[in-house]
């Protein structure tokens, strides 16, 4: 069955569908999480506490996948933590509080695997072609995730076709989804980045310098500045919808699904729109600006259409040009350090986040809209920072370093 190892440019091809798959599965959950929670009677607050409880245990691993990653590769690192997944995924369709926060806890454990791809995908192109690659994968992954929320329609469906509580439908699809994801795991042992390039050049002894230490610096005060925000609301926006418009798993999963496949479709683009207007970042901050009013629009109405589409436009706003941003990242990292700072990176979006998004619950509980009000001011903040403490490569002509 492993006979095959996939490397180079098949390498990233394989990557490619992972992505498509497995977020065909997440995307299928997370259109059915927030409404599952909430028949089962969970406040905005216990809702925030299991989500918070998930990114603070997702701390312990990002701590060491880093140096696991640059250390034996990605491929058992991604197999392990989709075991992981499995697993947590099983737990919360059991139901109840407690089993729910045992699920945030491996949920967490296991959400490292997107640091190990991450760095798998920086490794399997050269510098050069990230942006297309980083492009191409998360393209995929949105593709999935769309087709995977517009599934969130069959617990509906099926609980109308047997007549039972729409409760027992969502235990039982989140039970098979987590069976599903299991061939995935196995199957993400066939890969294999060359780490010929990487023991090369640890012989050089690379050293960290102190120009490094700031862009790190920098970059990390943008992740927690965004990531705070981001968990305020964003993260929350499912059980946001439910609270203030009653939707089911179908009416969630629709819009997540129209959201994410306009998104991918437009993301396609990007790396040709970052050429036309002088780099990856000038790209960044003119896409997501405009995302910014949109957010408090939707604070502003009363109505579940108009409010779900201003929210798909601003999330496409916002995402489209994110792997731009991380292609970039990236190009500023040796080689042999991309796993470690992939978590660095991480952990500054980690951090914040697992504080911000039990205050974001407790403040739906509070004012609901008071969430999406305090991330448009974070986001403003990040964003005019990004251009003050990166101005030569806002104003650089090249696409990528």
């Amino acid at each position: 069955m492993y006979s095959q190892v996939y490397s180079g440019r098949e390498l990233l091809d394989q990557l490619i569908k992972i992505h498509f798959i497995i977020n065909i599965i997440m995307g299928f959950i997370w259109s059915i999480y927030a409404p599952f929670l909430k028949q089962q009677g969970f406040t905005g607050l216990e809702y925030g506490i299991v989500a918070s409880v998930s990114i603070v245990t997702s701390l312990i691993g990002t701590l060491f996948i880093g140096w696991l990653v640059d250390r034996y590769g990605s491929s058992k690192i991604i197999s392990i933590n989709l075991l992981l997944y499995t697993l947590s995924i099983f737990i919360l369709s059991l139901g109840g509080f407690m089993n729910t926060l045992y699920s945030s806890i491996l949920a967490g454990l296991a959400s490292s695997y997107w640091i190990a791809l991450t760095t798998l995908t920086s490794r399997s192109v050269v510098d050069t072609d990230l942006d297309k690659a980083f492009t191409y994968t998360r393209s995929s992954s949105l593709f999935g995730s769309s087709i995977g929320s517009f599934l969130g329609w069959l617990p509906v469906l099926i609980t109308n076709y047997i007549n039972k509580p729409i409760i027992t439908s969502y235990r039982a699809a989140i039970a098979l989804s987590s069976i599903l994801i299991i061939p995935i795991s196995l199957y993400s042992l066939r890969l294999r980045e060359d780490l010929a390039v990487v023991e090369e050049e640890k012989e050089e002894r690379i050293s960290i310098d102190r120009r490094l230490m700031k862009t790190f610096l920098k970059l990390s005060i943008i992740q927690i500045i965004i990531g705070f925000g981001a968990a305020l609301s964003i993260h929350n926006i499912d059980y946001y919808f439910v609270l203030k418009y009653a939707v089911s798993s179908g009416e969630l999963g629709s819009a997540f699904g129209i959201e994410n496949f306009f998104l991918a479709l437009l993301m396609l683009y990007m790396p040709r729109f970052s050429k036309k207007v002088g780099g990856p970042l000038k790209a960044y901050l003119f896409a997501t600006s405009p995302s910014i009013p949109l957010i408090i629009a939707i604070t502003l109405t009363n109505h579940y259409g108009i409010a779900v589409g201003l929210f798909i436009a601003r999330t496409i706003l916002m995402n489209v040009s994110s792997p731009l941003y991380e292609a970039f990242q990236m190009s500023l990292l040796p080689i042999s350090y991309r796993g470690r700072g992939s978590a660095i990176l991480s952990l500054a979006w980690t951090l914040p986040t697992s504080i911000a998004r039990g205050i974001g619950g407790y403040l739906l509980d509070i004012n609901i809209e008071l969430p999406l009000r305090l991330t448009a001011i974070l986001y403003t903040s990040a964003l005019a920072l990004l251009a003050v403490l990166f101005p030569e490569h806002f104003k650089s002509r090249e696409s990528l370093g």
